[in-house]
């Protein structure tokens, strides 16, 4: 799942905030210009909060108009999510190189509304507020639980790699084993049978040696064969070690 997916407010939330913010904006040019929605701060306002719409694909220009807009007008809130968008999104030196723009801006044009009047926005802004610290919360829920599955995935992943190394590692020795072994007890087995096929007779106690020497080493030949088969196809579990064999 992928972090800015997780972060990412529902659409209807990112709507009702950004008329919330227009809304209060256009409220607040008006009650301190005096003069109602004719206002060019009004306008300046309406401008700023509806093209927070557009603050995830272009924030640069997202930036530019709310900075122009508080610095000439005064309208604060607008500037205020597009700061918090730039720097939440890591790039602070460019938030903080607008805030700076603004407030030097709005000090040299000394609008009606300047950036360091206290404001009264009323208890809509509260609400507004307390819905976005939800939503935020959310958020960071849904990343945590993000998180935390691709930390499990990572461990069962690290526990198969392990499992497959054990694995490779036991056929390698199997099949070293079994070269080994066979080709000594091929060789007891060759020359057994060599012995017993020589034409001068051999006492009847070492004839009967060598034969049950030479099946011996046969069937511990066919036995080993087995074992070693079993050994390479053995699964093992990722959760766990082989154990440990003490000396037979």
């Amino acid at each position: 799942m992928n972090r800015n997916s997780v972060m990412r407010w529902p659409t209807w939330a990112d709507v009702v905030m950004v008329l919330l913010v227009t809304a209060s904006s256009m409220r607040d040019a008006a009650i301190s210009s005096g003069q109602g929605l004719s206002e060019p701060s009004v306008a300046a306002a309406a401008v700023a909060g509806l093209s927070l719409a557009g603050r995830r694909r272009r924030p640069l220009a997202v930036t530019a108009v709310t900075v122009a807009a508080a610095g000439l007008w005064g309208p604060v809130l607008p500037l205020l999510v597009a700061l918090f968008h730039l720097a939440s999104r890591g790039r602070t030196w460019l938030a903080v190189a607008g805030a700076a723009v603004a407030l030097i801006t709005n000090a040299l044009v000394d609008p009606a509304l300047s950036l360091l009047t206290p404001r009264s926005y009323g208890p809509a802004l509260l609400l507004a507020l307390a819905v976005t610290l939800g939503l935020w919360a959310g958020s960071r829920r849904r990343l945590v639980g993000a998180l935390a599955g691709q930390v499990e995935h990572l461990r069962i992943e690290r526990k198969l790699r392990e499992q497959a190394a054990r694995d490779a590692e036991r056929t390698a020795i199997a099949a070293e084993m079994h070269d080994v072994l066979a080709h000594r007890l091929s060789l007891i087995a060759l020359h057994t049978g060599v012995l017993t096929a020589k034409k001068d007779p051999l006492p009847a106690q070492v004839t009967e040696r060598l034969t049950l020497l030479r099946n011996a080493s046969a069937d511990a030949l066919t036995d080993l064969r087995d074992v070693l088969g079993a050994l390479r196809s053995a699964p093992t579990s990722p959760l766990s070690r082989p154990a440990r064999t003490g000396p037979a």
